[in-house]
């Protein structure tokens, strides 16, 4: 038995029923916006199973932690993950929790003309807004001001999809609070001061617990068998926030976009001068920068597609050619521009300079 969700007619997710359940719920985190569906008429396929239904007798080659398994299936034992790439379906197997499915729901994309962008993005009068941007830009607080002053429909506010003919479509992803978003988005928090301080205060104490734990390789081991490795990993993170939520619950029905063609596009910059500007940026630069602001994000699964690349089970310099022209293309008939703020600037003077333009 399988649970699937369908990605914008583009990518179907196939949960495996006898998955690990907190294998189930890392996932379903991910892509907290979709729905459960019984069928989809997309032709791509990404299925999650567990790591015990890998068949390994054919395991011919060993390079590093990694190992080739039949002529298209890469295992790494060590983390209890394995991934079968074909043509058009990818199949993980894996027994822990907190592997990330974004890279591997990407190799479906780009074959199809669209692509992952690290950006927030916002539609209005059907017409959309795309603001890349590195991590801790202010993506999440332009995105809540425009909703919250503007009357702009939310499409995310860290990954959203860009196709080939410059249409922005949502990607649903959680929405992670921290605590200078709390003024910006008081109507979500207005309701949730109590049970936000206890999860903080939570998550402290969980932090502290798995820093200081002794016996970490008996503790690792024991939650390896458990399938909760990813959730002591995030619980050890210096990157703590205060909640995190999808965004139905943060937005209302009507405030949530479904995709429009992009119209605008503003790099947001932070740096450590004074002055808030605006100014154009070469459309071959902003290609460049949202294309390596990508695969930053990724840096933790690189190991996995690395090894796919080098056992042939995938064509990087195909696909990141295709990564790279879809991001161009989705871009071509756009001036883009650049916002440099300054650190200490308030969202409502930044984004009322965005839209200045």
């Amino acid at each position: 038995m399988t649970t699937t969700y369908d990605l914008s007619g583009l990518v179907q997710i196939v949960l495996s029923d006898d998955l690990h359940r907190n294998v189930k719920e890392s996932v379903a985190n991910q892509i907290v916006g979709l729905k459960p569906v019984g069928s989809t008429d997309s032709d791509y396929t990404l299925e999650l199973r567990p790591y015990d239904a890998l068949d390994r007798e054919n395991s011919r080659m060993v390079g590093g932690p990694a190992r080739l398994v039949g002529t298209n299936t890469i295992e790494v034992p060590d983390i209890h993950f394995a991934v079968r790439i074909e043509q058009k379906r990818i199949t993980l197997f894996l027994d822990v929790s907190g592997v990330a499915i974004n890279p591997w729901i990407q190799l479906l994309l780009v074959p199809q003309g669209v692509t992952m962008v690290h950006a927030a993005g916002l539609e209005k009068d059907g017409r959309a807004l795309l603001l890349p941007a590195f991590g801790g830009a202010g993506k999440t607080l332009a995105a809540g001001v425009l909703v919250r002053d503007y009357g702009y429909k939310f499409l995310g506010d860290d990954i959203v999809l860009v196709k080939s003919d410059g249409t922005i479509l949502p990607f649903p992803r959680p929405l992670f609070f921290y605590p200078h978003h709390i003024d910006v988005f008081d109507r979500y928090f207005g309701n949730r001061a109590g049970s936000v301080s206890r999860q903080r205060l939570s998550k402290a104490i969980k932090r502290n617990i798995v820093r200081r734990m002794p016996l970490k390789q008996l503790v690792k081991s024991f939650a390896e068998s458990f399938g909760i490795e990813g959730v002591l990993r995030r619980a050890a993170s210096s990157h703590d926030h205060l909640d995190s939520a999808a965004p139905a619950e943060v937005f209302k029905p009507e405030a949530i976009g479904t995709g429009s063609p992009v119209s605008k596009i503003v790099f947001l910059q932070r740096h450590t001068g004074h002055e808030l500007t605006i100014s154009e940026i070469k459309p071959d630069l902003l290609a460049t920068r949202m294309f390596a602001i990508l695969m930053n994000e990724w840096k933790s699964e690189w190991p996995q597609i690395i090894s796919a690349g080098g056992y042939g089970a995938i064509n990087l310099a195909t696909h990141y050619e295709q990564f790279a022209r879809v991001i161009k293309s989705g871009i071509r008939s756009i001036s883009p521009k650049i916002l440099m703020i300054p650190t200490e600037t308030s969202p409502l003077d930044y984004v009322a300079k965005l839209l200045e333009e």
